[in-house]
């Protein structure tokens, strides 16, 4: 048990690690920085200079659609990293299933969804090579996103099975409202993937400067900001009324990284979307959902418990 915890805490952390890398690579714009998969230029480990590539490497890689192949060390050795983390996140998943069996007598269903998880990183890396392959394309990189929470739910709810504390969920009367604030926040993140959709390919059309200033951005940016602030302030009051000592650690956690985000979320909007926030941004969403989830998991609602016993 105490094996299995420790590895798929781990592993959690990789994920979230990982989210925050994948987000840097987004925002430097250096997604395609190596235009190929899972080799980098055609080679294993990628070149340091264009002297290592055929002269006429870009016209090659433009036959098979990409428009822009101009050689760049940098944007390609943080894309190689890139996808080695997705390598090791990978193997700690796997590392995860594999600890889980000590539960297959005891608690089976925390190595089927353990199993689960590893053929999600298998989707997950099958995505990361189409997201390459269809040249970015933001749809696929939304749902790249939103795959990865359903990775964390996972890690989250087989922890917190394993640990015997948690046995016997706590009885709160908010309870009933954990279910719409838990979609209400994968909502917000949705919308803003969808926001950063809008913001790529109106960026790729006419650039960076005044991009806010766009009808369909700012549509978007208005109900995802309404939307956002909405939900945290339902978490704030959720948490607020909160009288449960065992949860008071997590709770701090989410107000406070909740603050943040807000803070975070308006320097984005009055620098016009400064790249090296936006990974910090996304990071924060996705603690956000994690910390609220592990809390929801632990919730039960009064009237559903006493059901359960009669």
């Amino acid at each position: 048990m105490k094996s299995f915890k420790i590895i798929s805490m781990i592993t959690l952390v990789a994920v979230y690690a990982l989210i925050f890398v994948g987000g840097s690579v987004r925002s430097s714009g250096a997604g395609m920085g190596c235009p190929d998969w899972p080799t980098c230029f055609g080679l294993w480990i990628p070149p340091v200079s264009d002297s290592q590539l055929p002269h006429n490497y870009q016209e090659i890689y433009a036959a098979h659609g990409y428009s822009d192949t101009a050689f760049n060390p940098v944007h390609t050795w943080t894309e190689y990293l890139n996808r080695l983390a997705g390598v090791l996140v990978g193997l700690l998943v796997i590392f995860t299933f594999f600890a889980s069996l000590t539960f297959i007598k005891s608690k089976r269903k925390i190595v089927i969804w353990s199993g689960l998880n590893v053929l999600l990183i298998g989707f997950e890396g099958w995505l990361g090579a189409y997201v390459v392959s269809s040249n970015l394309k933001p749809l696929i990189v939304s749902i790249h996103m939103l795959m990865a929470l359903v990775i964390i739910a996972i890690l989250n709810a087989t922890q917190i099975w394993a640990d015997d504390r948690h046995n016997s969920n706590i009885e709160n009367h908010l309870s009933r409202y954990k279910m719409p604030l838990l979609a209400g926040l994968v909502t917000v993140i949705a919308v803003g993937t969808q926001l950063r959709e809008s913001i790529d390919k109106i960026g790729a059309d006419i650039g960076t400067i005044g991009i806010l200033s766009q009808h369909t951005v700012t549509s978007l940016l208005l109900f995802h900001g309404w939307l956002a602030a909405g939900i945290s302030i339902g978490l704030i009051l959720f948490l607020l009324m909160l009288k449960q000592n065992r949860l008071d650690t997590r709770s701090h956690w989410l107000a406070g990284i909740l603050i943040g985000q807000v803070i975070v979320g308006v320097v984005l909007v009055k620098l016009e979307l400064p790249a090296a926030l936006q990974p910090l941004h996304l990071l924060n969403a996705v603690l956000i959902f994690g910390l609220f989830h592990r809390i929801y998991l632990t919730l039960n609602d009064p009237k559903d418990t006493k059901k359960l016993r009669l």
